[in-house]
């Protein structure tokens, strides 16, 4: 199973980054052979034709060409997905490397709605490309109140809804089911 994690945002210690960090954690206790992460805070992305080296953009495609699925994790802000988490998706190509895809989504926000908006904007775009989009996006509500200083989340229903991103993955990817 090859599975590509896809980090939204490049804002370090980010809240999203945190919970990031859990999915990839599941995905390694549940035997993800092999995992490759796209943090784009270590890229050089530009907007697509507009002149930036797109060796970067090229070797995203290439990872996600050969991933099975992907997770992809998206903070809110000012009500829908980061831009950055676009930046990525229009460095995808068109016809898009995501058509097909399996992907399972994690949202933060800080309010109490939690990321939904965002969520449902970043399950727009990428149903739009032709990835799959699967079922039971998990957003994460106050993060403030979720995460400590250092990164641990502190409330373990949250911490359990975080990691059934990774689950609802590689479930699809071994049954076909979500």
């Amino acid at each position: 199973m090859h599975v590509c994690a896809i980090l939204g945002t490049a804002r370090p210690g980010s809240y999203t980054g945190h919970a990031f960090a859990l999915v990839l954690d599941e995905l390694e206790a549940r035997g993800v052979e092999t995992l490759d992460v796209i943090r784009p805070a270590n890229l050089v992305l530009g907007f697509p034709d507009s002149g930036v080296d797109d060796a970067d953009a090229d070797a995203m495609r290439e990872i996600i060409c050969r991933a099975d699925g992907l997770i992809f994790a998206t903070p809110e802000y000012h009500g829908g997905m980061a831009a950055m988490a676009k930046l990525i998706i229009e460095n995808l190509g068109f016809p898009s490397v995501l058509k097909g895809k399996p992907v399972a989504l994690v949202g933060c926000a800080a309010g109490d709605l939690g990321a939904v908006k965002a969520l449902e904007q970043l399950r727009s775009i990428l149903s739009h490309v032709g990835a799959l989009p699967l079922p039971g996006a998990v957003s994460v509500a106050g993060v403030r109140n979720v995460f400590n200083e250092d990164g641990t989340c502190t409330d373990d229903k949250t911490e359990a809804r975080i990691r059934t991103t990774a689950t609802r993955l590689t479930d699809y990817l071994t049954t076909g089911n979500a």
